[in-house]
């Protein structure tokens, strides 16, 4: 095992400038990754309040110079919404800078770091894997609050490890693939509202985010 390090230093930054790496919802609230539901807002606004800004966010600057957040998108979003409240913000804010050989690195560690606030969904895990183009073997040694792994692989993954495993209680031997259905969406919340409807009915079904 060799250790390096990938920490290229702390600097302040304009926060408002950085941009989300995670996938946004629909109404460009909820990030599908993860869940920030309204008691966990308030307690991270109540903290924030209370302690202000002490956790730098910590990001990716990709070649082009565009600053991605791999920690800290809630908090971006509480504090966005404590300016709308008139309240005060300071416009530089610390950010520690990570070194990511591509999108795809930055991707993976973005499901590394704990979520304290937040849980991620599984479908949200998902639907990051997919953006990222993360493999099961990326993650298999994380540990993401409120998933259990082995479910998780069971619920969305096939025997061979690729999205689109078949749903609780049906023995995936036992499909046979005939057909393929491709359904394009308006927006995100319509393809959850589908894939979920889906899944129900007992299909096997995969998200291709184009």
């Amino acid at each position: 095992m060799i250790i390096t390090n990938r920490v290229n230093g702390l600097e302040l930054v304009y926060w408002k400038k950085l941009t989300w790496l995670q996938i946004k919802g629909a109404e460009g609230g909820d990030t599908g990754l993860k869940e920030l539901y309204e008691r966990e807002a308030k307690q991270l606004m109540k903290s924030l309040g209370k302690h202000s800004f002490v956790d730098p966010f910590k990001v990716w600057k990709d070649p082009k110079g565009k600053m991605w957040i791999l920690d800290g998108h809630h908090r971006q979003a509480i504090l966005e919404e404590v300016l709308k409240q008139n309240g005060t913000v300071p416009d530089l804010l610390p950010a520690v800078f990570i070194d990511c050989r591509d999108r795809k690195e930055a991707g993976e560690l973005v499901l590394t770091f704990t979520a304290i606030y937040a849980k991620p969904t599984g479908q949200g895990v998902t639907r990051h894997m997919e953006e990222f183009g993360l493999e099961l073997s990326d993650i298999d040694d994380l540990s993401l609050p409120g998933i259990n792994f082995d479910d998780f692989k069971s619920e969305f993954f096939d025997e061979t490890g690729l999205l689109g495993g078949a749903p609780s209680g049906i023995d995936q031997n036992k499909l046979k693939t005939e057909f393929e259905i491709v359904v394009e969406c308006r927006d995100e919340e319509e393809q959850e509202s589908i894939y979920n409807k889906l899944k129900g009915d007992g299909y096997t079904c995969r998200i291709l985010t184009l």
